[in-house]
């Protein structure tokens, strides 16, 4: 019997009309590599990486479950990762990439990325608007991902920039770990055909300490660099550390890891070893804290010079400090001007922050001043000569109190 087709209420589906339920069970799965991978972008993220990221984009073989990680400045670069992911993924599984399904991002809809996949024969499935769930492998793993990593930057007490290395250290261990979509073996055995060891995993974040090899120092120099193990080189069999003292990236297979300590992140200053006696040697010594210049008439008179510098360039505004935002102390950097013949011109006292506490993406951005080069200053110099010109030098006083800064930074 064929039932007539029932009418339309418009007034009904107006004021009741619901989403459509996604069919659960099973769906179709991949039976071979690359037969299908699942993207997706995520990000921006509110601070950026240490290597100046502010999105990362995935991309999650379906037959194995096996996830690639890339980072990104701007969605612009899904392109580039994409032919870098394609590249490398069918050189190691020797198969070619038929499908890939992404959400209606403008990134994965561009006329250029629509190019390259009909040049290269890849099928490009788009989900529906609003529908994640059309492309659920690849939403739950990022969902994975930045619950893992989330975890392990707070459990040791990092600072939100190492995100980065929280999600690629993330990545790693999910694909060492057995999963049920590929009956129970890690995605990494059911792409490349074998067990991957777990011997050489630690905890992410603990402090280490890597070996210096002897190129690098002294007889007397200490043999081992303190740092923070922020995950594994994917281009060696080795560590990734982070040195927070000096800003530096290390990569080290010879290292003692800590696994039960954290990197102290409140220190105010890092210990600094001087030989002290050299400056009983000399006539005019620079003091090495206020108490000590605050003794001298000509170092309280420098200091009150930059008070009132800072006071006139209204450098700075009296206000309380937002709530969960702690401020960035201060000290005094006393130098002794002196003149081509080595007597003293004058002292000069600078009160500055303490810049090895702010974070870039958070208190800073650009890590560089917009001075001439060296070699453009001896060029106007040798032109002067050959041409006979007058060359003028002014110098303006004060001029960092006068720069204008974009961030709001705070000082106690």
């Amino acid at each position: 019997m064929i039932s007539p087709p029932q009418k339309v209420c418009e007034a009904c589906t107006k004021g009741k009309l619901k989403r459509q339920t996604f069919e659960g069970g099973k769906s179709w799965r991949a039976r071979r590599q690359l037969e299908l991978v699942h993207s997706d972008i995520a990000g921006p993220f509110e601070t950026t990486s240490i290597g100046g990221s502010k999105y990362y984009i995935t991309f999650t073989d379906d037959y194995s479950r096996k996830c690639w990680v890339y980072f990104l400045k701007e969605k612009s670069e899904a392109l580039d990762k994409f032919r870098e992911f394609k590249a490398m993924a069918e050189k190691e599984s020797g198969q070619p990439l038929k499908v890939l399904r992404t959400d209606r991002g403008g990134e994965y809809t561009s006329r250029l990325f629509d190019n390259f996949c009909k040049e290269n024969g890849i099928s490009h499935q788009l989900t529906a608007a609003y529908s994640p769930q059309q492309n659920g492998v690849v939403e739950r793993k990022n969902l994975t991902i930045m619950n893992m990593a989330r975890s392990m930057v707070k459990e040791k007490g990092l600072p939100k920039m190492f995100w980065a290395e929280g999600v690629q250290c993330a990545v790693y261990l999910l694909n060492r770990c057995p999963t049920k979509s590929v009956k129970f073996k890690t995605p990494f055995e059911a792409w490349s055909g074998w067990k991957p060891s777990v011997k050489h995993l630690r905890v992410f974040g603990c402090v280490a300490h890597a070996h210096i090899p002897d190129q690098r120092r002294k007889k007397l120099d200490d043999r081992r660099e303190k740092c923070i193990f922020v995950g594994y080189a994917p281009e060696s069999k080795a560590y990734k550390f982070y040195n927070p003292v000096t800003g530096k990236a290390i990569v080290s297979r010879d290292v003692v890891f800590e696994e039960d300590s954290c990197w102290s992140w409140d220190e105010e200053t890092v210990p600094i070893h001087v030989n002290y006696s050299l400056y009983c040697l000399l006539a005019d010594c620079e003091p090495r804290s206020y108490e000590e210049a605050a003794q001298e008439k000509s170092w309280r008179t420098a200091m009150d010079a930059e008070m009132a510098s800072i006071k006139k360039n209204d450098t700075w505004e009296l206000v309380d400090p937002p709530a969960g935002h702690k401020p960035l102390g201060v000290k005094w950097v006393y130098k002794i001007k002196k003149n081509k013949d080595g007597a003293v011109e004058k002292h000069k006292a600078r009160l500055v922050v303490k810049g090895y506490r702010q974070v870039q993406g958070v208190d800073y951005d650009e890590v560089y001043a917009p001075v001439a080069r060296i070699d453009t200053i001896r060029l106007i110099i040798a032109l002067a000569s050959h041409y006979g010109w007058t060359i003028m030098q002014m110098d303006a006083v004060a001029a960092y109190l006068n720069g204008y800064l974009e961030e709001d930074v705070y000082i106690e």
